[in-house]
């Protein structure tokens, strides 16, 4: 019998929240045994994920960086790669590095980005794990593809993680995930957003009796479901740890990876 990895526990913030809400809810939830800090990335009345990421790494310890998940279509791979990198350095090791195809049509349209079939911006979002891979390499990186192109750059800095910060993709279509199970360390499922490609996903229905339709608990959290590949988080629930109940500040939400 292999290794059994123990469950570990996520945390979001959303919205627009000042400094102190954003210190008091990162340091709150790693004293708490949270393993990871997750922030989502739109176009929306929220703040942006890697100055809150940088924030939350200066102010802890060992809280992992997660984005939930970057849009790739809205930042060129090499753009991304360095920030990640650079992230990675100063929170000595922390960032996971989430990604998606984007799904959120009335962003593009907003800010006049073209909203290609999804099999165009999953196939971008392939090459750009590629392109971010390479990059993250030692030595110069050239790649030629449908939508990047790199010529004998090599990307600075590097991140602490080698060969590289584990990858997480997001998604519940078939396709996407079966090349997070190829390209990924961790794959998201977000059976509340889009509940109807369950099925296409998981063919045998095995979610549920009723065909796998997830009903939400009345508690006010709010979790995605994630396979994981780490092994340094504490397999038992923070929100049932011994000790007094704690106040979350507004804009935090917790969840399981």
């Amino acid at each position: 019998m292999g290794d059994v990895r123990p469950f570990q526990f996520m945390i979001g913030t959303r919205g627009i929240v000042d400094r102190a809400t954003l210190i008091q809810g990162a340091r709150m939830a790693e004293s708490v045994g949270y393993s990871h800090l997750c922030i989502h990335d739109h176009l929306l009345a929220e703040l942006a994920p890697i100055p809150v990421l940088t924030a939350v790494a200066m102010a802890t310890e060992r809280l992992r960086l997660c984005p939930l998940v970057f849009n790739n279509d809205l930042r060129h791979p090499a753009v991304l790669a360095q920030e990640l990198a650079s992230l990675d350095l100063i929170s000595e090791g922390r960032v996971v590095v989430g990604i998606g195809a984007g799904w959120n049509e009335p962003e593009y349209a907003a800010t006049g980005i073209r909203f290609d079939p999804p099999g165009i911006r999953i196939d971008r979002m392939v090459e750009s794990i590629a392109v971010l891979r390479g990059l993250f390499a030692d030595g110069a990186f050239s790649f030629g593809g449908t939508y990047y192109t790199i010529r004998d750059y090599d990307g600075q800095p590097k991140p602490i993680q080698r060969p590289h910060p584990p990858f997480l993709i997001g998604g519940t279509r078939r396709r996407v995930l079966r090349i997070a199970a190829r390209e990924a360390d961790v794959v998201r499922l977000d059976l509340r957003q889009d509940r109807e490609s369950l099925a296409d996903a998981f063919p045998l229905g095995w979610m549920s009796a009723s065909g796998g339709s997830a009903r939400q608990p009345d508690h006010g959290w709010r979790g995605s479901i994630s396979a994981c590949s780490g092994s340094s988080a504490t397999s038992r629930s923070p929100a049932n740890r011994a000790g007094p109940p704690r106040r979350w500040p507004a804009g935090w939400k917790t969840g399981r990876a």
